[in-house]
């Protein structure tokens, strides 16, 4: 997992101001830190969503098929956008992998609350302001802990060391474009392949967030929500 530092070095070698293995001054990297905060600011307000990659974790209950999550959930946290990966850990410390599934295939299961020891598929129903997600086959024993890797608004970085998990895309837009805001203070002159690569990259951060909206479900996008069992 890359650090804001990590991040602020990546983008001073792209600019040239740091060669491989060097790394910035303590000034340097903390002046980095404020042009990455006004630019992921600016993102915001533009309407551009930037999301982080969070791991949040809920220990099963048996007969148990159905979880809320976001504030006052079931797993109390800030509400994901989109749930990228998910997994079972027994008591043992052994995991298991679960497929994540769309409406279509969680509507074709017929009988929803059949029980077995570990859950293999998770359906993620993006209601509001909690979003529910549904395992299959429900538990049947104890000992069994759910984690979930989602993508949820990423609101400041506050330190260096603030460890980030942002999606690949958004590592490359951030590499470039924070080069691009930094070269005024260092006299640089940005080519060409840069400015492309910054263009580019913020071109397909765009693109998925618009695909993010349009693949939602047109209920949900009016602000009402999206019940599975009455479909």
């Amino acid at each position: 997992m890359a650090t804001a530092r990590d991040l602020i070095q990546a983008s001073l070698r792209a600019l040239g101001v740091l060669a491989s293995g060097e790394v910035p001054t303590s000034t340097e990297a903390n002046e980095a830190l404020e042009a990455l905060s006004i630019m992921l600011r600016r993102w915001a307000s533009n309407s551009l969503d930037v999301f982080a990659i969070s791991q949040d974790s809920i220990d099963l209950v048996v007969g148990k098929a159905v979880y809320s999550v976001g504030i006052g959930g079931d797993v109390n946290v800030v509400r994901p956008n989109l749930v990228v990966g998910a997994f079972i850990r027994d008591k043992n410390n052994n995991d298991y992998s679960l497929e994540i599934v769309d409406v279509s295939k969680y509507r074709s299961i017929c009988s929803k609350f059949t029980q077995a020891n570990i859950p293999s598929l998770l359906f993620p129903n993006y209601r509001y302001p909690l979003i529910e997600i549904s395992l299959y086959p429900v538990p049947s024993e104890n000992g069994y802990t759910l984690f979930m890797d989602s993508l949820k608004p990423f609101k400041e970085i506050n330190d260096l060391s603030d460890e980030i998990e942002f999606p690949s895309e958004y590592e490359s837009a951030i590499k470039w474009n924070l080069a691009i805001e930094l070269a005024p203070e260092y006299g640089k002159r940005i080519d060409g392949a840069t400015v492309a690569l910054a263009r580019d990259s913020l071109d397909t951060l765009e693109r998925m967030n618009s695909r993010k909206l349009l693949s939602s479900p047109p209920i949900l996008q009016t602000g009402k929500t999206y019940n599975i069992y009455t479909d």
